[in-house]
Formats: C-alpha cells, structure tokens, sequence
C-alpha cells in the first residue's frame, strides 16, 4: 500500500486503522455492553438495512371543492366524509 499524500489536510493518504476501527474484542465488548443498557438491541445490520415504518392507512375520498379524489389517512377525515376538503383547496380559497 502506497501513501500519497493529501492535497487538503496534512498529512498523509493511508489512514490510522488503530484509531479509525475497533479490534474484534473491542467490538464484542462494545456490543455486551450495548446489550447490557438494551436487552433488545441486536447490533449494527448495515448500512442498506432499513426498518419499515408502520404506514398509515389510508382511503380514497373525493373532495367536496374541487371534486379531486384524494387519498387521506384515515384518522385525520372528518366523521362525514361528504363534507372532506383537500389540503390544496384548504391553502387556496
């Protein structure tokens, strides 16, 4: 591995892996101890790993202005959806 240096900081290309990455000890002790304060936490799953996020349900409603079908979450229509006016037509009288 050659070392060049960089053009913005000092000194130089390669990095100081003793300061950047922990050893395999040092990460399974960082992980009981993560463990310890969360009995639920399961270590680190990766960069592309993403929970999904519950996602709201949603119905399929006509506004009253304009006539537009909307699709809204369902806890935020008024009882009489008859009487459902659009977030745009809101902002636009």
């Amino acid at each position: 591995l050659h070392c060049r240096p960089r053009v913005r900081s000092s000194g130089f290309g390669c990095r100081d892996w003793g300061a950047e990455t922990l050893s395999r000890k040092k990460d399974q002790e960082r992980f009981l101890r993560l463990k310890a304060d969360n009995p639920d936490y399961t270590g680190f799953r990766g960069a592309a790993t993403v929970t999904a996020k519950p996602q709201a349900a949603l119905e399929s409603v006509t506004c009253s202005v304009c006539q537009r079908k909307r699709n809204v979450a369902v806890d935020t229509l008024p009882a009489d959806r008859q009487t459902y006016v659009c977030q745009r037509c809101q902002d636009n009288p």
